[in-house]
């Protein structure tokens, strides 16, 4: 830890870097999210996620009605639907990734406003929660060079069903198997949608990782993730 503080001191300037999450549904990726936020803390860097999904709800769509919220009904469903729409409509996979930088861009900007005021300025690990075709990871390692690194959770994927039938059973009220089949079924959606042109490709973005996390139960999985951040 005194290692640590003497490097947090001694590098005042040090640059933000950029973390792409590839999350395959159903894995535990808010721990990961967290476990990122304390291992972090002793490099005295602010972690600030920036959640894909979420931007969806900023484009203009055919309809007035709001996408659901992560504990509402429907919500994957509508999130993935909305997402191929926006690629579709761009005529680009990236699309997302791009809205993405451009919020960052936004953020680092400001930040930079206040240091001019006289404001501390803390490096930041940008974290990209979470990407789902490798066009995404592409535009990221174009813009933020060296500084970026694609980070894929390894899960077993009994646990991801289980996880994600959870999830779904708690945003219907109800709980029964049609849950785990519906799970099931949104995970096939996740890795490869053969159906959809503009679609999600989570296998294809999974495999050009710079480092792969096994979250697994039993497995210390946290010493993994600061051995990475020791890396960086």
């Amino acid at each position: 830890m005194s290692r640590l503080k003497k490097l947090a001191d001694d590098e005042p300037q040090r640059h933000d870097i950029f973390i792409g999450l590839v999350a395959p549904i159903g894995s535990s990726r808010p721990q990961v999210v967290k476990a990122l936020k304390d291992a972090l803390r002793p490099y005295e860097y602010l972690v600030e996620p920036v959640r894909l999904s979420d931007l969806l709800d900023e484009v203009p769509r055919g309809s007035d009605d709001p996408l659901p919220q992560r504990t509402q009904p429907g919500y994957y469903q509508a999130r993935m639907d909305a997402g191929d729409a926006l690629r579709r409509e761009a005529g680009d996979w990236s699309a997302l990734a791009a809205l993405a930088v451009a919020r960052t861009a936004d953020k680092r900007a400001k930040r930079l406003l206040d240091a001019s005021r006289g404001a501390r300025l803390e490096p930041v690990a940008y974290v990209f929660d979470s990407l789902k075709h490798p066009r995404e990871a592409s535009l990221l390692r174009s813009v933020y060079g060296p500084a970026f690194w694609l980070v894929s959770i390894v899960q077993d994927i009994t646990e991801r069903i289980t996880n994600l039938a959870d999830d779904l059973a708690k945003q219907d009220g109800e709980f029964g198997s049609t849950s785990e089949t519906r799970a099931s079924e949104l995970i096939a959606r996740d890795e490869s949608d053969p159906d959809a042109a503009h679609g999600q490709h989570v296998r294809d973005v999974f495999g050009a990782a710079d480092f792969f996390l096994p979250v697994r139960r039993g497995v210390r999985w946290r010493v993994e993730l600061e051995r990475l951040l020791q890396g960086i």
